[in-house]
């Protein structure tokens, strides 16, 4: 019966055919995604809702994180100020070792100059030059310079001593260990 029909029928009823199939499974098709979309929206709402919350908390640990950097470098400015203030700090002025020094001075003893030494901010020896009427007010100064509590030793060099009268000296004094905080 299949010969009965003309070719060009055939070709038409075959075409009619395969549009009513394929029409057919793509409605079948559209309703399954219908379906499957309907059943996983319930799904894609609740993970919406979800991750509302932890996106707003992500923004606010951004705005401690950014915080956080602030405050990091206001620690970092403050350790540098402590580290500054945790330096050794002069404890024995220079103009207190001077008035010490001219506290010491006998009447025959007169000064030219004046040298201070530092190590680490602490005054470790002073250098002093100036002119001695006799050995004995040379002596005696040395003396008062040792008798302070300010200062541990005064060595005169043996040269200085070389003369009776009008001797020039230079005193090398060295500071003592109970104001600088040192245990040395």
């Amino acid at each position: 019966m299949i010969n009965l029909i003309p070719p060009h029928a055939k070709k038409t009823a075959a075409r009619e055919y395969w549009v009513r199939v394929l029409s057919v499974w793509g409605f079948l098709l559209t309703g399954v995604v219908g379906i499957a979309l309907a059943l996983l929206l319930p799904s894609y709402v609740f993970q919406q809702l979800q991750l509302a919350p932890i996106e707003r908390e992500l923004a606010q640990k951004d705005i401690v994180y950014e915080t956080f950097g602030s405050v990091e470098g206001i620690v970092e400015t403050a350790n540098t100020i402590v580290a500054q203030l945790d330096e050794p700090r002069v404890l024995v002025q220079a103009s207190e070792v001077l008035a010490e020094i001219n506290t010491a001075a006998t009447a025959g003893v007169s000064f030219n100059a004046f040298t201070i030494q530092r190590e680490e901010k602490v005054i470790t020896q002073v250098l002093v030059r100036g002119v001695a009427d006799t050995r004995v007010h040379l002596a005696n100064f040395r003396d008062a310079l040792e008798r302070s509590a300010l200062f541990g030793t005064a060595s005169v060099p043996i040269s200085d001593l070389a003369q009776e009268s009008n001797l020039p000296f230079s005193v090398t004094i060295t500071m003592s260990n109970i104001r600088d905080g040192h245990d040395n």
